[in-house]
């Protein structure tokens, strides 16, 4: 299999969300980190960008490859969490090791690492639980059409979702 394969069975158009999701996700954590530690450079589009980099590079590097963004990644919380954690552990040992050598500003400070770590891992873990549930939730509240078949000039039968409904739900 040649590497256009591979990448082409790990990626699936329906995961953008959960793309989408967990670059906030990232991109808020370092910049939360920052603003905590250097509030006064979370403006500076440069200092930001070096703050960024690393993880992005890092992140792009490992999360297609370990299937963050596969089509199984999008059916259930079950698959796409696990994935998500996967993939963060390699990539901020990326991420830390390019601004070790110096390749990025900041250093990989002990603490640091146990905290980008960890708070990596509960970030994204959080954040695709939720997509999930609000992904079931909207399902769940959407009106959905009970037969394809409608007569000419009917409107459609609707399921009924509430307490008012009868028996049947309609």
């Amino acid at each position: 299999m040649d590497i256009r394969q591979f990448f082409i069975n790990r990626l699936d158009r329906g995961a953008i969300p959960l793309l989408v999701g967990d670059i906030i996700v990232i991109l808020g954590l370092l910049t939360a980190g920052a603003y905590q530690h250097t509030p006064t450079l979370v403006g500076d589009p440069a200092f930001m960008s070096g703050l960024f980099a690393p993880f992005l590079i890092g992140w792009a590097l490992v999360a297609p490859a370990i299937g963050a963004y596969s089509p199984g990644a999008t059916e259930t919380s079950k698959a796409a969490v696990p994935l998500a954690l996967r993939s963060w552990v390699p990539t901020a040992v990326i991420a830390l090791a390019l601004r070790y050598v110096g390749v990025f500003r900041g250093g990989a400070a002990p603490a640091f690492v146990v905290v980008i770590l960890v708070l990596g891992i509960v970030g994204l873990g959080v954040w695709r639980v939720l997509y999930f549930k609000i992904k079931w939730y909207r399902r769940l509240s959407l009106p959905q059409v009970i037969s394809s078949e409608v007569p000419r000039g009917q409107a459609p039968r609707l399921p009924c979702v509430g307490p008012h409904c009868t028996s049947n739900g309609l």
